[in-house]
């Protein structure tokens, strides 16, 4: 069944959400007899927070579904609230060394998926985020360039802290 074709969303991460719904019209484009359909659709992909908010939701309509998916996974907000943590250098402070990395790539790609781009002037602030958890490995090495490739530099930094 194409339904399968959308990933599951728990709405653990707001700021992909108008990504995901964009995903579910592009499975299911809007047709006469199937217009309805997208809303019954999406919400079997839902699971977790997500799926508990939208379960009052009665009507199936694609518009409204859509709309009260952004209301309450708003990603604009979500993205608001990632950039101020980054750019504070807070957004990792508790998390080990390597669920830092994981999460700096983890944010870094939503970001370029909220955007829609290649690129994004938030890898900077990522990198110096990260390296506030590590400094003396950072600094002995002396190898980050906060301007180069971000892919290059999280395993730069990967190499840095397993030895």
């Amino acid at each position: 069944m194409a339904v399968y074709g959308i990933p599951l969303f728990d709405g653990s991460s707001p700021i992909l959400t108008r990504a995901w719904l964009d995903n579910v019209e592009e499975c299911f484009p809007l047709t006469e007899d199937g217009k309805d359909m997208r809303g019954c659709l999406a919400r079997i992909r839902l699971t977790g927070k997500a799926e508990k908010c939208m379960r009052r939701l009665i009507p199936n309509d694609w518009e409204g579904f859509r709309e009260r998916m952004i209301d309450n996974f708003n990603p604009d907000v979500a993205y608001a609230q990632m950039t101020a943590a980054i750019t504070s250098g807070k957004r990792y402070i508790g998390l080990g060394k390597i669920r830092a990395i994981e999460a700096a790539e983890d944010d870094y790609n939503d970001i370029l998926t909220y955007h829609g781009t290649k690129s994004t002037e938030l890898a900077p602030f990522i990198l110096i985020a990260l390296c506030k958890l590590f400094p003396s490995q950072v600094i002995t090495a002396a190898q980050l360039d906060l301007y180069g490739d971000f892919k290059r530099q999280i395993f730069g930094l990967r190499i840095l802290i397993s030895t």
